[in-house]
């Protein structure tokens, strides 16, 4: 069985609005629109038991 979307936003280090289910991901990002209208928010999501930034951050080739 899948793990079931969620997401979560985050402003000022406080958790301000949920989203769960096969709409989640929109639904987060028009809490986000409408959040960021007061400040800078940060997009969560739970993966593996645990809060995690969105989007997770692709890995940086090494330079050489």
């Amino acid at each position: 069985m899948s793990e079931r979307l969620r997401f979560r936003l985050v402003q000022g280090g406080i958790p301000v609005a949920w989203s769960e289910g096969p709409r989640a991901y929109d639904e987060i990002m028009h809490y986000a629109v409408v959040y960021s209208q007061d400040g800078p928010v940060k997009i969560q999501a739970h993966e593996r038991g645990k809060w995690r930034p969105w989007p997770p951050r692709l890995r940086k080739e090494p330079t050489q």
